[in-house]
C-alpha cells in the first residue's frame, strides 16, 4: 500500500505533460485530486482489517502533506499570472490569497487532512467492530459444533435459536419413541478385551446415531449397548412416525451390512428395535445447573416392551399398530407383517403389532431396494 501511495504522490506532484507549461504546479495539484484517496480508503474496508484502514489513513495523510510541501518548495510558478490578478483583486487581499494560482493553500490542505483522518478513524472503528462480530460468530459456530457432539442436531438448533425457557416448559405432544438394543452384546463383551469392546460399541452406536439423525430424530440417551431416540422432539411434525419407521429400517440394514463383511461369525451381532407412537409428556428435569430434556409417559414404557418382544417373535423390528397407522402408506412400511394380540410384559391388555426381519438378520439389500 505504501508503494502504491508513493506512486500516486509522484503522479500528483510531477507536472502534467498534457497541460500548458505556464500552468502553476500548485494549481494542478489543488484541482480536487485528493478526493481519489477517499475511494482508496473505502476500498480498504473490504479487507476486514481495521489496522490496515488505520495505517492507510495515516499514509495518505502523510502523502498529501508531503506533496503539498514539495509543490510549495519546488513547484513551478507563473509570476505573470499572479501579477495579472493582483490589480483586479487589490481591494480584496483575502480573496486574492484564496485564488492565488501559485499557492498550495496549506491551511486548506490541513483541513482536508483532518477531515480525512476523522473519516479514517470512523471506518477503522467500524471495521474493528465488524471484526469482533466475525470472530464472535466463528466462536459461536465452534461452540455449536461442540454442543452437537452431546445433543442431537435438531435439539442444538432449537437451543441456539430460543432465548426463553420455552423448550423447558412442560407440555403434551404426540411423538414416536424408538428403542434399539444390540442383542447378545453383553455376553460378547465378556469374551473380548476392553479396547475391542469399546471399539465395537462405538461402531454400532455411530451407525444407530446416523440413522436417527438422517431422519430428523433426537438421540435421547445411550443405555449401555442400547439407544433411546424420539421423533417429534423438540417440535412435532407430520412425518415423525414415518421417519421413525425409516430410521428403524436403516438401523437394521446398517448392522446387517456390517455383519455381511465380518469374517468372524462370533463378532456378528443382531439388533432389535421397538417403535411406538403416542402422547407423552415433554419437559426438562433436574436442578438448574444440570437440566435434562425428558420424555415421560406410558408410551415410553410400551416402546421398551416392544423392543424386548423381538426376542419372542424372532424378528428385528416391532412397531405398534398406532405407529404403522400414523406412518401411512410407504415402501418402508409395506414390508411389515401384522401380528395381532401380542401380550407385552407387565401389561394386561394385548395390542396389535407389526414385525419386520428375522432373527437371522434381514438383508441390507432389501432395505436399499425399497428406498
Amino acid at each position: 500500500m505504501a508503494i502504491d501511495l508513493v506512486l500516486l504522490l509522484f503522479l500528483t506532484v510531477l507536472p502534467n505533460p498534457f497541460a500548458p507549461e505556464n500552468v502553476p504546479s500548485a494549481l494542478t495539484y489543488s484541482a480536487a485530486k485528493f478526493s481519489v484517496f477517499y475511494i482508496l480508503l473505502a476500498l480498504s474496508t473490504l479487507i476486514y482489517s481495521w489496522r490496515s484502514i488505520f495505517v492507510l489513513g495515516l499514509i495518505i495523510s502523510a502523502t498529501e502533506l508531503t506533496g503539498a510541501g514539495l509543490i510549495a518548495v519546488f513547484g513551478h510558478r507563473n509570476t505573470d499570472l499572479a501579477a495579472a490578478l493582483a490589480p483586479v483583486f487589490d481591494a480584496y487581499p483575502r480573496l486574492l490569497n484564496l485564488i492565488d494560482p501559485n499557492s498550495v493553500h496549506l491551511i486548506q490542505r490541513l483541513q482536508e487532512i483532518v477531515a480525512f483522518l476523522i473519516v479514517a478513524a470512523i471506518l477503522t472503528m467500524k471495521s474493528w467492530r465488524s471484526e469482533q462480530l466475525i470472530v464472535r460468530q466463528a466462536e459461536l459456530v465452534a461452540e455449536r459444533a461442540n454442543l452437537s457432539q452431546y445433543f442431537s442436531p435438531n435439539m442444538v438448533d432449537v437451543l441456539a435459536k430460543r432465548r426463553d425457557d420455552g423448550i423447558g416448559a412442560v407440555r403434551i405432544a404426540e411423538i414416536a419413541v424408538l428403542f434399539a438394543d444390540i442383542v447378545g452384546f453383553t455376553k460378547l463383551a465378556e469374551t473380548l478385551p476392553p479396547e475391542r469392546t469399546v471399539e465395537m460399541l462405538r461402531k454400532y452406536s455411530t451407525m444407530i446415531e446416523m440413522a436417527v439423525f438422517d431422519h430428523h430424530g433426537t438421540l435421547e440417551k445411550y443405555l449401555g449397548d442400547g439407544v433411546m431416540a424420539t421423533f417429534g422432539t423438540p417440535e412435532p411434525g407430520p412425518q415423525d412416525a414415518l421417519n421413525a419407521v425409516r430410521a428403524a429400517r436403516q438401523i437394521v440394514a446398517g448392522i446387517d451390512a456390517v455383519n455381511a463383511v465380518e469374517p468372524n461369525p462370533v463378532l456378528r451381532v443382531r439388533v432389535s428395535v421397538g417403535v411406538h407412537f403416542g402422547t407423552v409428556t415433554l419437559g426438562t428435569v433436574g436442578p438448574a445447573r444440570r437440566l435434562e430434556f425428558a420424555v415421560l409417559g406410558d408410551k415410553v414404557n410400551v416402546a421398551t416392551r416392544l423392543e424386548a418382544a423381538t426376542r419372542d417373535l424372532g424378528c428385528q423390528i416391532v412397531c405398534s399398530n398406532a405407529m404403522i397407522q400414523r406412518a401411512g402408506a410407504d415402501p418402508a412400511v409395506d414390508a411389515f407383517a401384522n401380528h395381532p394380540d401380542l401380550h407385552l410384559r407387565g401389561r394386561n391388555s394385548a395390542i396389535d403389532v407389526w414385525t419386520y426381519g428375522s432373527a437371522t438378520a434381514q438383508s441390507a439389500q432389501d432395505w436399499c431396494a425399497s428406498g
